[in-house]
């Protein structure tokens, strides 16, 4: 295309000179002519040349212009589908940091819940051990009182047997000595007598008058 251009410049440069050079020999010699052929076949030559390809370049150019209107067209819908993936993107940035403040006060109150868990399981502990504490000390009672019942229990066997021993002595004394026994109704009398205290086989014992069972009256 340029190359075009250049041989028809250089055609059409060479016929203007060539005229010039034979106006400047028609000075000096006047039976010179103009060798038309020439003239004009150059002439001619460089200016079809030149047409050719200015309509060429011309051509070029405006499919270099249509090339770049297309890539502009083409870069301005990658702009506009950008802008627009960039807005998408922004929105998602939005709703993720919405997201994360939402879980960072979720797990700040799930934090604050486990502290509170902790300490709460922290005081049921104590109070486990503290109760765990009271029912060893209680079992414990318990033993020393079951104990204390079951020697209770065989002390008033004891005093049961005492007193059955004692009624069954009574009913003998009655039953064999009455010209020799004698009565007090209670301790009293039984001091006034001169009897007190009064044992089991002695004159005038009776369990009425021995209120604790142990075989001794009026202590």
């Amino acid at each position: 295309m340029e190359m075009i251009l250049m041989v028809g410049l250089l055609l059409l440069l060479f016929s203007i000179l060539y005229l010039i050079f034979h106006f400047i020999r028609k000075l000096f010699k006047k039976d010179k002519f103009l060798s038309k052929k020439l003239f004009y076949s150059t002439f001619l030559c460089g200016v079809i040349l030149l047409v050719v390809g200015s309509f060429i370049y011309d051509n070029s150019k405006a499919n270099l212009l249509n090339e770049e209107v297309a890539k502009s067209t083409e870069l301005s819908q990658q702009v506009t589908k950008l802008k627009t993936e960039i807005k998408t993107l922004e929105k998602k940035v939005s709703t993720l940091e919405k997201t994360k403040k939402a879980l960072e006060t979720k797990n700040a109150d799930l934090k604050a819940k486990e502290t509170a868990t902790l300490t709460e399981k922290e005081s049921l502990s104590q109070q486990i051990t503290e109760l765990e504490s009271k029912v060893s000390t209680l079992t414990k009672e318990k033993q020393t009182i079951a104990t204390e019942r079951d020697k209770l229990s065989e002390e008033v066997a004891s005093l049961n047997s005492a007193a059955s021993s004692s009624e069954e002595s009574q009913n003998s004394f009655v039953d064999y000595g009455s010209s020799e026994s004698e009565y007090y109704g209670n301790c009293t009398e039984a001091r006034a007598a001169g009897a007190a205290p009064v044992r089991v086989g002695d004159p005038g014992y009776g369990r009425h008058l021995d209120r604790d069972g142990d075989g001794v009256g009026c202590e």
